[in-house]
């Protein structure tokens, strides 16, 4: 399991949990068309460096150990939600 951040338009960015870049692709195209309602835009999918973001987030380890694939909210409080597509 590992966390994609899909980047798109001027500014906008998803988290991703999959185990693949193709993987990380299919779930953003799936949640755009259920919550954007629109045709996807062209995005690029980048992978995080774990150990930096491990660093930064001590919730992380913990959700990339659920193998949970799906889009990623964060709670600093609460650590990582992640629904499923």
């Amino acid at each position: 399991m590992r966390l994609f951040t899909v980047f798109f338009g001027e500014a906008y960015h998803v988290p991703v949990f999959a185990y693949s870049f193709d993987g990380a692709a299919l779930l953003f195209e799936q949640w755009f068309a259920l919550n954007r309602k629109g045709e996807v835009p062209s995005f690029t999918v980048t992978k995080v460096k774990f150990t930096r973001a491990r660093r930064e987030d001590p919730h992380l380890s913990d959700a990339l150990s659920r193998g949970v694939c799906g889009i990623g909210t964060h709670d600093p409080e609460k650590g990582w939600e992640i629904e499923q597509y």
